[in-house]
């Protein structure tokens, strides 16, 4: 991912709405929603992308877990969410 596509997936979540919107449909799943009920699903490889650029350069190099990105089949356990 280049710095220009980071900038411009930011932005696209840089509004109240649209950014819990985008948490909704992650907590979704790969299923995503009906459109009656909100839209489609949440793009996991791009977030995924986003996260990657993100931390590219984190812990100093010493590779700190980049195999632990999100994706459907490693959704965090609900309890342990922080809200807000």
């Amino acid at each position: 991912m280049k710095s220009t596509e980071a900038v411009s997936a930011l932005g696209a979540l840089a509004q109240e709405h649209r950014l819990a919107l985008f948490r909704l449909l992650v907590q979704a799943g790969a299923d995503g929603m009906a459109a009656g009920a909100i839209i489609y699903r949440a793009d996991y490889a791009a977030m995924n992308d986003l996260m990657a650029y993100l931390m590219e350069n984190c812990c100093g190099g010493a590779g700190c877990a980049a195999d632990s990105l999100c994706g459907p089949e490693a959704a965090p356990n609900p309890a342990k969410r922080k809200t807000g």
